[in-house]
């Protein structure tokens, strides 16, 4: 039975099964380390201004990392605060695009896993990261700055600024470095300020990476994690999973390409006004289960292979559709995946 805590509640009691959990972590594998250096957390906007309906992202970025043991990041836990209302959460991103990685979940033959996830609440968004990583790889591998985590919205309603700030007043704010010591951090940035108009005539982001990858996965149900291997001169190359997944990538901007060439329009263009006879344009065919609304965005969970993901609605969903079958055409738009006419089906 699923126990219905508010979103801060349950960020508070994460906070404390985080500690323990990375504390037992470390018991058994025996890690060991201190930070050295403080840390600088800086938040940024994608774009200083859009117009309603158009999709942005908000950057989370460490740096300040030192090569001393225990200078790397093993755990975060943090509220961002955002009025939801301006903006609908999208997707969610821990890659570094520097290094094109999530910097937490590092190729380590034994290693945990990553476990990490944001949702919005009333006034908030939770998000957070776990490391399974060894405190000797991270300190070895882990890049001295990263982005951290990335979250896409879409504009909603106009604002001459929508804020998404870090609570700093949060009690269950974490910040962990390799060794699970709690990592004190400064701020170049806390908050970013979007400002949200009604003019038209804006165009949509062409589809991003990020966006494309997901798109690609929702067609065919494939692992989100990447991985690399050592070839035989110690190197590394990337594995056959990671090659697959950005072959993926590549097709889906090939496709979206074609699709604009043939109706000459912009990749991200919307399926109504595309050529009803180009096959490419009609998007990949999902069916999925609602799990949670907000608006209009939702989590669901792929029929086909219990896959979990959220997508983009034109319209608000009504509370009554929550747990019913939702059948579309999914398309790539900025950092989000998008369906503009849902059908819904009786519930399971």
């Amino acid at each position: 039975m699923k126990l219905g805590f508010p979103l801060s509640i349950q960020s508070q009691l994460r906070t404390g099964m985080l500690r323990g959990l990375l504390a037992l972590a470390l018991a058994s594998t025996g890690w060991i380390g201190t930070a050295q250096a403080t840390p600088l957390i800086s938040v940024s906007a994608s774009k200083s201004s859009v117009n309603v309906g158009e999709v942005f992202t908000i950057y989370f970025d460490i740096s300040g990392f030192s090569p001393a043991a225990g200078s790397s990041l093993s755990t975060f836990d943090i509220n961002i605060l955002n009025n939801a209302a301006l903006a609908g959460l999208g997707t969610v991103s821990f890659i570094d695009p520097a290094s094109a990685i999530n910097q937490l979940d590092l190729d380590e033959p034994g290693s945990l896993g990553f476990y990490g996830d944001a949702t919005q609440g009333a006034g908030m968004i939770d998000a957070f990261g776990l490391s399974g990583n060894s405190t000797a790889l991270l300190d070895a591998d882990q890049a001295d700055s990263f982005r951290f985590l990335s979250l896409s919205f879409t504009a909603l309603a106009a604002s001459s600024g929508a804020e998404f700030a870090i609570d700093l007043s949060d009690p269950g704010m974490l910040f962990l470095d390799s060794s699970g010591r709690v990592m004190e951090v400064d701020y170049q940035s806390a908050r970013a300020v979007v400002a949200i108009t009604e003019g038209g005539g804006g165009q949509v982001p062409e589809p991003a990476s990020l966006a494309l990858v997901a798109l690609a996965l929702a067609g065919v149900g494939l692992s989100r994690r990447k991985g690399k291997q050592a070839d035989s001169a110690g190197k590394t190359r990337p594995s056959g999973r990671a090659i697959q997944l950005l072959g993926l990538a590549s097709a889906a901007f090939a496709v979206g390409q074609v699709s604009a060439q043939a109706g000459n329009l912009p990749p991200a263009t919307s399926a109504a006004s595309a050529p009803a006879t180009t096959a490419v344009a009609k998007g990949t065919p999902i069916e999925v289960v609602v799990l949670q609304i907000a608006g209009s965005r939702a989590k669901v969970r792929a029929v086909e292979d219990g896959r979990e993901y959220w997508i983009t609605t034109a319209q608000p969903l009504p509370a009554d559709k929550l747990g019913a079958r939702l059948q579309g055409q999914a398309h790539a738009r900025g950092d989000a995946i998008f369906v503009a006419a849902p059908v819904f089906l009786s519930k399971p």
